[in-house]
């Protein structure tokens, strides 16, 4: 059964192959309407047999149930697919007069019109989206709102199966299966973990590496730090008439998707409990709308409050105040405001909330709390009766003018592989922070948001889920961090790569870690610290720079007081030519003045540097010419290589495209060719290199994927690179590359977590 509360319309929903006494009783107890949905995930053609077999469960659901009391909504379908529009429509009008005792939606997921406007075929509509336009999302969060996606439609909107951020695993819930249901999926993604050394033991005397729970706990946090934005989000906008959380536990079918804030048996994971929850969905919520979430000491801090009430009442002659809480749960600042009468509805105003934050200590994380109860006055800033509504947003602040950056003469802060690398030679302590250009596609690109559903059924390159932080580290001193990724540290996220440490020894202990999908598993380090010949390193892969704003610089200050203070004492080495092996100059071909020719057309995402553009010979619908596929690339003049790097395809959960066998051939002028190597490739998201036997040197490379896997004709690539053995090229002064937003290409996953779509040809 899925649950859902949707404020207005408090409702469960269920699907018609649940026990339907048991969901009856559900909504009885809790006095909540109930939404069924017929057993119909289903394609639909107008005549067809899942035609008639809709109207057959439609007819049993209403002869059994259709007097209850709680049945109120009637949907046709979930996530139809098919010729749908032309089905569940009729079907709507059908039973709007055979029983008029019940409202009619025709499918909960999907939406029957394109654009906002008027509704017609529905008496409600429960969908993730209206034509492009998303009622769930990042785009709503942070005192924001969906009204934009809801004008002009006139029947109440709930959003379909919000959230679905995922947590990682935490594999102690292996214990909990007993008998014939083996969860041989946690066990894959354990003994995946295991072979990437991901919660391996550090080296004696070195701090403790990250065990598994300490990642389960830490993107947990971050997913219900999610799921709190979109539930506000979803209270704060005008007319949407509530949500459907898909799932208040971890599903472990369809891919394993880890959504829950329950585990499998609906049990604590350990991150989040009832109360909590409570502050942000219950029948009464306050709700900031703050807008940002760092601030410095000269911001100002203007910030509306309202309430979104649907208890059994009015609640009159309530009274509502604020707090400003530090680390230590100190009252830093306070205020009331007028004692009204709240009504049941939402966007209730209660007033502004404004606070001199140069009176505050910095750099600090505060807590602003949010209280409704029904007594007259908060004294002192305590709240005077129990038991209130309370909500609460974690805020950073930080100096207005950054104190200068402690530095000396053995300090380096640089972005170049080879000043860092000279610097260490010579016993300098170094501040690295390498070019997002200059890292291997196996470091993938962070986010400021969980993955959706889960990454085996909607890949993409990023696969993010959070982040754990060693607060025990004196790097971090001057931070202000949980253990946990929250907002101050997503901007910091924005076009940043974590760097895949597979290859470095395993004893090396992320001070920062990125938290890898666990179909992946990869050990990705966003900070990190090792000796390095006689110096010492310390890598941050985001940028600091002054461009990147006060919560960059505040971290650029706390890791160079580190490393000049004499506290950096690495316990992990790494030979100059491990460091080496982190850089690959992904510019190479832009820099090689490469052009990409690809089945006789321009082919240019295949040398642009970013895996998130692809080629792929087939159209939006897998079609194309049959192979072998031709990839030719020129360069106006000779290039001496070892090998390629080949980079798949990340977007398409069936691997379309994936090229088995392969011939590469050169030429110096574009008509005599000679092979250099041929065979086959392994179908996966991972670079490939194929390595030649000697050095050689072309003008002219002709890749031929002569066959694909199982019946894909197709052949796609993301990236095409070589493994440059020229001149040592300028390093790129502009250095990151900007990476194109990229969505999922499964057709089934709705995620929405990035704007725009590939691009593609």
């Amino acid at each position: 059964m899925l649950t859902c509360m949707n404020y207005g319309l408090n409702h469960l929903r269920f699907h018609s192959w649940c026990p339907p006494e048991a969901a009856f009783a559900a909504a009885d107890e809790l006095g909540f309407y109930l939404q069924v949905e017929c057993g119909m995930w289903n394609d639909f053609t107008p005549g067809g047999e899942m035609e008639k077999m809709l109207y057959t469960e439609t007819d049993r659901i209403l002869r059994a149930y259709g007097n209850h009391p709680s049945f109120l909504l009637l949907s046709a379908s979930n996530e139809a697919h098919g010729r749908w529009q032309q089905v569940l429509p009729q079907w709507v009008e059908y039973y709007r007069a055979a029983d008029p005792r019940h409202l009619y939606t025709p499918d909960t997921g999907w939406v029957a019109i394109d654009t906002p406007g008027p509704v017609t075929g529905a008496d409600y509509l429960v969908a993730g989206r209206i034509g492009t336009s998303r009622i769930r999302g990042e785009s709503g969060w942070f005192g924001g709102g969906y009204e934009d996606s809801l004008r002009g439609i006139n029947v109440p909107v709930v959003a379909h199966e919000l959230g679905q951020w995922c947590a990682y695993p935490d594999y102690g819930v292996i214990t909990k299966f007993t008998g014939f249901m083996r969860p041989g999926n946690f066990e894959i993604f354990r003994d995946s973990a295991a072979a990437h050394g991901l919660f391996a033991s550090g080296e004696a005397g070195a701090p403790a590496h990250p065990v598994n729970t300490d990642f389960a706990l830490a993107s947990g946090r971050f997913q219900l730090e999610c799921y709190k934005e979109e539930i506000e989000a979803n209270l704060r906008t005008p007319g949407l008439a509530g949500f459907q959380l898909l799932d208040l536990h971890d599903y472990t079918g369809q891919g394993t998707a880890l959504v829950g804030l329950l585990d499998p048996f609906w049990e604590s994971k350990g991150y989040a409990g009832p109360d909590e929850f409570k502050e942000f969905c219950n029948s009464t919520v306050p709700l900031a709308r703050l807008t940002q979430r760092t601030f410095t000491t000269a911001d100002a801090f203007s910030v509306p409050v309202e309430a979104a009430h649907y208890g059994k009442a009015p609640l009159e002659v309530a009274t509502a105040g604020w707090q400003i809480i530090s680390p230590a749960n100190e009252v830093m600042a306070h205020g009331e405001f007028a004692a009204t009468n709240i009504p049941i509805g939402k966007n209730f105003p209660l007033g502004t909330i404004t606070a001199d934050l140069s009176r505050l200590p910095a750099p600090a994380c505060y807590g602003l709390r949010v209280i409704i109860g029904q007594a007259s006055h908060f004294p002192g800033g305590r709240l005077g009766v129990l038991p209130p509504f309370i909500n609460t947003w974690n805020f950073w602040l930080y100096p207005a003018i950054q104190p200068a950056a402690p530095a000396g003469a053995n300090v380096l802060e640089t972005s170049s592989f080879p000043a860092a690398q000279a610097a260490l030679a010579q016993g300098k302590n170094v501040l690295f922070q390498p070019r997002n250009s200059e890292l291997d596609w196996n470091s993938p690109p962070l986010a400021r948001v969980p993955i959706f559903w889960n990454a085996l059924m909607g890949p993409t390159w990023s696969r993010m889920l959070g982040l754990w932080c060693d607060t025990n580290s004196p790097a971090l001193a001057e931070f202000p961090t949980a253990a946990n990724c929250d907002w101050q540290w997503t901007g910091l996220l924005r076009n940043t790569r974590a760097i895949n440490l597979n290859r470095l020894p395993p004893g090396l202990t992320p001070i920062v870690s990125a938290i890898d999908d666990w179909n992946r598993n990869d050990k990705l380090g966003l900070i990190f610290e090792a000796k390095t010949g006689p110096g010492k390193l310390l890598v941050c892969a985001a940028d600091l720079s002054a461009k990147a704003g006060p919560v960059a610089q505040q971290l650029r200050h706390s890791l160079l007081d580190y490393l000049a203070g004499g506290q950096c004492q690495p316990r992990t080495e790494i030979s100059p030519a491990e460091l080496a092996s982190l850089r690959f100059d992904t510019r190479i071909m832009r820099k090689l003045h490469a052009a990409a020719i690809a089945d006789g057309s321009p082919a240019w995402e295949l040398v642009d540097g970013d895996p998130n553009t692809f080629w792929s010979s087939a159209d939006a619908r897998g079609k194309g010419p049959q192979p072998p596929h031709v990839i030719q690339i020129s360069f106006p003049d000779p290039v001496a290589m070892n090998g390629l790097v080949l980079m798949p395809r990340q977007n398409q959960r069936e691997h379309q495209g994936d090229v088995r066998e392969y011939q590469i051939e050169l030429s110096n002028d574009g008509t005599d060719w000679r092979e250099i190597a041929a065979g086959q490739l392994p179908s996966t998201f991972a670079e490939q290199k194929i390595l030649f036997s000697q050095t050689v040197s072309a003008r002219y490379i002709k890749f031929t994927a002569r066959s694909g896997f199982g019946n894909d004709a197709s052949a796609a690539l993301a990236e095409l690179a070589v493994i440059y053995a020229g001149p040592e090229l300028p390093e790129d002064a502009a250095g990151n590359i900007e990476y194109q937003n990229i969505r999922t290409a499964s057709p089934d996953i709705d995620a929405g977590n990035a704007p725009g779509k590939p691009r593609k040809r």
